[in-house]
């Protein structure tokens, strides 16, 4: 998802193995607030905005969030924690 829309995973994707998975390990941020979701990236001690959706009237924290995953692809997620808003 990108923007709050689908985009089209490659069709000649190929399953990584081995070191190429241990670089894709990420620290990600999601922020759900009344007016939108933002979801960051960490680079080094920063956060870098990935994608924000603006929700339009519609009010997200009184939903359920998940991970959108096409096919065969696995998440594996470790050290989850929540944080409420003040």
């Amino acid at each position: 998802m990108a923007g709050g829309k689908k985009v089209k995973d490659s069709e000649k994707a190929e399953p990584l193995k081995g070191a190429a998975v241990k670089e894709l390990q990420f620290s990600i941020k999601i922020d759900i607030s009344v007016d939108s979701v933002v979801t960051s990236i960490q680079q080094g001690s920063d956060w870098a905005v990935v994608d924000k959706w603006p929700a339009s009237g519609l009010n997200p924290t009184n939903g359920k969030f998940g991970f959108y995953l096409p096919g065969t692809d696995e998440l594996y997620i470790s050290n989850f924690s929540f944080t409420p808003a003040r």
